[in-house]
């Protein structure tokens, strides 16, 4: 299945797909003047849910990375610490579900951890790391002058 998708994302880029992705997001989004914190909070969810939809990790970064990154760049959100909140995010949030990282699996394998408490760990230990990276990290990225 990772070469599928490995194959899929390479094709999409080929064929143009993130550009036309981006050109619609811009289109759409054309005009819209959000604050920058719910641009960074919007950008920090669409790091992280969409994780529930991927069966790993590298799937996800493979085949959601181009496209979140899209939107970053729509939505002119200062580069760097938009950049570290989204990779940070998008790898952290693997914990969201027990098939999201190569040591869920063997866990849940093991009967270690029951699904239901792996999802509702998971989800409370993704709420607090995106209130993290929106607090301290932001204002860490910011101190340092990144933006």
């Amino acid at each position: 299945w990772f070469g599928a998708i490995m194959g899929f994302s390479t094709a999409m880029m080929q064929t143009g797909f993130f550009r036309w992705f981006t050109q619609l997001l811009s289109s759409f989004l054309y005009g819209v003047d959000l604050p920058m914190p719910l641009l960074f909070l919007l950008l920090a969810l669409l790091a992280s849910i969409p994780h529930y939809l991927f069966a790993s990790l590298s799937a996800y970064a493979v085949s959601f990375g181009p496209m979140l990154f899209s939107f970053i760049a729509v939505m002119n959100i200062p580069p760097y610490p938009a950049f570290f909140l989204a990779s940070f995010l998008m790898v952290i949030s693997s914990c969201l579900t027990h098939y999201g990282n190569a040591l869920g699996p063997m866990l849940m394998g093991t009967g270690m951890v029951g699904k239901g408490v792996w999802w509702r760990c998971g989800l409370l230990l993704t709420i607090f790391q995106i209130f993290v990276y929106l607090t301290v990290g932001l204002l860490y990225w910011h101190w340092l002058g990144l933006w």
